[in-house]
């Protein structure tokens, strides 16, 4: 899933890119939604790829 967005043609803003996984996670990860969703250190993509790998 990581790799499919990072190789996407579409140039998402580091929010967007955020925004984005954080939403595409499935619902048996809701507690990893929830702490990225209020994690203030999760700005940019690499901080998803860091919390995810």
């Amino acid at each position: 899933m990581i790799r499919e967005r990072k190789t996407s043609i579409h140039v998402f803003t580091d929010e967007q890119q955020v925004e984005a996984n954080i939403k595409s996670l499935p619902k048996s990860w809701e507690h990893m939604v929830v702490n990225m969703t209020h994690d203030k250190s999760v700005k940019t993509f690499d901080d998803i790829v860091c919390h995810l790998e």
